[in-house]
């Protein structure tokens, strides 16, 4: 079971990239996956182009996702640094960077590698943690933002030492050449809430490599996830659907999806 299907963030996630891969189609064209961590999304992208290139600066992690993949023939793992990609311009019809761009020291340089490798219209499916996340979620650094300051946990676990200003990112992809396409709040108040500090904390205790940096400390106890859903997604997306419906309006929201088209 993928136990991160179960997370409401997770799984609105989840389903907003295949849905905008839905509305993508079929491509002849190769797809670039940035940041692909444990290798989640690679099965779905894989199949709306001839080739998946998946590429991580973590060795151990791309190990991991070569295994979980090892039934997706199109898929090709490589280590990259997302700041100074190897490829060559205008290569892909489509990129997908999902989580990443708070994580690197310089993200308009990462912004700028998006539109490099990207051909002219082609796709990019972005998200990121948003500094504008519910209170709900994390009342503790919520307070603390008004101080400058922050603990890592909830909105700061998971190695986020930074989260992301939208108004700042549509500037960083105006200047480097992008449209948007689609922008989508995915946790609002309502669901975020039953994420009240324990999955980060999960995480940490479970998950290899919890803190996502190269060359992470490896734990006795470690959990890694499979491709199959559980039956209890069900009560999950009953919470991203009172979500939407309660708090749609709002631009308040741990995650925000967007989709870009290169000009």
């Amino acid at each position: 079971m993928n136990y991160k299907l179960l997370f409401p963030t997770f799984r609105r996630r989840f389903k907003f990239v295949n849905e905008q891969l839905g509305l993508f189609g079929r491509s002849e064209g190769e797809a670039l996956n940035v940041g692909t961590g444990e290798g989640d999304y690679d099965h779905m992208v894989s199949q709306h182009v001839k080739r998946l290139i998946s590429c991580d600066i973590n060795q151990d992690d791309l190990d991991f996702a070569k295994q979980f993949n090892a039934d997706v023939p199109n898929v090709n793992y490589e280590i990259q640094d997302a700041m100074n990609l190897s490829y060559q311009d205008n290569r892909f019809e489509l990129l997908v960077c999902l989580e990443v761009i708070e994580h690197v020291p310089d993200s308009v340089q990462l912004v700028k590698e998006w539109a490099r490798v990207l051909a002219p219209n082609g796709t990019a499916i972005v998200s990121f943690p948003s500094n504008h996340f519910p209170f709900t979620y994390d009342p503790i650094n919520r307070i603390l933002q008004r101080f400058g300051t922050y603990v890592p946990i909830g909105a700061y676990g998971y190695g986020h030492w930074k989260l992301i200003d939208p108004t700042e990112f549509e500037q960083w992809i105006e200047a480097a050449g992008f449209e948007i396409m689609q922008k989508a709040p995915l946790s609002s108040y309502f669901s975020s809430a039953f994420e009240f500090y324990y999955p980060s904390i999960i995480q940490s205790l479970l998950k290899p490599n919890s803190g996502n940096a190269v060359g992470g400390k490896k734990k006795k106890l470690a959990v890694r996830p499979s491709r199959k859903d559980s039956w209890l997604g069900g009560a999950t997306d009953m919470l991203i659907s009172i979500d939407k419906l309660l708090f749609g309006w709002s631009s308040s929201s741990v995650n925000i999806g967007y989709v870009l088209r290169k000009k």
